[in-house]
């Protein structure tokens, strides 16, 4: 369709077919790329201006499914290696899926740790050595950062999740590679009873679990690298906030003191 044929009614009519077919967030994606590409034809001269201005886009609810530590150890006997320690340095980090995928040999410091600029809010994390995230990062280097058929002739640069091709090991695993590995390990993990059906999660799952373990708010807020708090508190702590009850008789008995004093 040409772009200068474009109106509100369109992008509309779209969101409401993709919802009648089961996928209204995905749909509201979509749409926001399609939003873009408009706004850029504004910069290019094809159109004088966007029609998608104030669209009103599907409905979205924050996913609410808060992954057990049950749940994880039953999961984690059906995952090949590598993936097992993808889970354990997300759960420890709480990095996302594209930034976990984009780790490699250069961002990792033994005297100082782990540093990471978030793609999405670019903002710059340093996760301290410890001893855990220590020996997950040497355990990976065993799997990824060697080549050969011994094993034995080191990688410069090197992924922590890289491509399971032996002749692409410089480069990183794909988000498509590690979602099949993903639900090949959960299908099994199913199939064998392990999980029940209402029990599958999802790999982003993890990012929110490590926000609901925090102590409290503001370390969720620091490790999840959000420019807002509002966030945090809305999309990641899934879990109950610990909070004390108000001390009702301690405030009975100030109000009666006073009442005497007078």
């Amino acid at each position: 369709m040409n772009p200068q044929m474009l109106r509100a009614r369109h992008a509309y009519q779209y969101l409401d077919l993709r919802s009648r077919e089961g996928a209204p967030i995905r749909a509201n994606r979509e749409f926001a790329l399609l939003s873009s590409i408009m706004s850029h034809a504004v910069r290019w001269g094809v159109i004088d201006d966007t029609p998608f201005h104030k669209i009103i886009r599907n409905p979205e609810k924050p996913r609410d499914r808060l992954v057990t530590d049950e749940e994880l150890t039953k999961f984690l006997p059906f995952c090949p290696r590598w993936l097992q320690l993808y889970i354990e340095l997300k759960l420890v980090t709480g990095l996302r899926q594209t930034d976990m995928l984009k780790l490699n040999s250069k961002d990792w410091d033994d005297s100082i740790g782990l540093k990471v600029q978030a793609s999405k809010t670019k903002s710059r994390i340093l996760f301290t050595n410890t001893g855990y995230i220590n020996e997950i990062i040497a355990e990976l280097k065993q799997i990824n950062g060697y080549r050969g058929t011994r094993h034995n002739t080191p990688i410069l640069h090197w992924f922590f999740f890289a491509s399971s091709s032996t002749a692409m090991k410089d480069r990183p695993l794909t988000a498509e590679g590690l979602r099949t590995s993903w639900n090949k390990a959960m299908r099994a993990a199913i199939g064998e009873g392990s999980l029940q059906p209402n029990e599958r999660f999802q790999e982003r799952d993890l990012r929110a679990k490590t926000a609901s373990d925090c102590e409290n708010i503001m370390q969720a807020f620091e490790l999840m690298g959000h420019s807002s708090i509002a966030t945090t508190k809305r999309v990641y702590r899934r879990g109950y906030s610990q909070v004390d009850p108000l001390n009702r008789q301690k405030e009975l008995n100030k109000a009666k003191k006073q009442s005497i004093e007078k």
